[in-house]
């Protein structure tokens, strides 16, 4: 409990946790995350925003487990305390709002998605905004749209999305995005194009 020692715990705790997700081990990252929120008993000054974004990510380790329904608690409870911390319109919470949009989208919650990334991508906006739409933000928006029968919106998004992955050069991205313009094309009826964009995300995704 010796104070010094506090940061670089949870530190450690969090590298650990982010390298077994990416070896897909997620229980492991769900007991590392857990246990550095279990150091914060009783937050002292200056650490409640670091609590918040561990439990953002346990939040984002649920919905990777498929465990929607309790991460979506845990979401609505980490947005809960950053509205009332008076933090939560900050461009920030951006990642986390497009996060918890993930998660809304695989509960089948298509309507409260669309809403929760408005408002993602409504923090980029405005006098003096200091970020623009990422690409992830705008392929899950259109997302969003298609799944509402909205092609006629979704279908420039999500090619603008995939326009800014290959001018990227990311390879994954790339293929995300052309998988996601497959579906918008598809559910327009545009076949070609959906054809296309399946050829394109499998050239990057395999």
């Amino acid at each position: 409990d010796h104070p010094d020692l506090w940061e670089p715990i949870v530190v450690c705790l969090k590298r650990r946790a982010q390298t077994n997700r990416e070896q897909g081990l997620n229980e492991a990252a769900l007991a590392d995350i857990e246990q550095a929120i279990g150091l914060f008993a009783s937050p002292r000054r200056g650490q409640t925003r670091a609590l918040l974004d561990l439990r953002a990510t346990k939040a984002f380790i649920l919905g990777s487990m498929g465990r929607l329904g309790p991460a979506v608690q845990a979401y609505d409870a980490v947005l809960d305390d950053l509205r009332k911390r008076g933090t939560f319109e900050t461009t920030s919470e951006a990642a986390t709002l497009n996060n918890f949009a993930v998660v809304l989208l695989q509960a089948g919650q298509v309507l409260r998605a669309r809403t929760t990334l408005e408002q993602a991508m409504k923090l980029g906006q405005g006098p003096g905004a200091a970020r623009t739409t990422s690409g992830t933000e705008k392929s899950n928006y259109a997302l969003a749209l298609t799944l509402q029968g909205k092609t006629d919106l979704s279908v420039p998004i999500v090619e603008d999305a995939l326009t800014q992955a290959i001018e990227s050069g990311e390879t994954r991205a790339i293929g995300y995005r052309a998988h996601q313009a497959a579906e918008a094309q598809c559910a327009a009826g545009n076949l070609r194009r959906c054809a296309e964009h399946v050829a394109l995300s499998a050239k990057h995704l395999t």
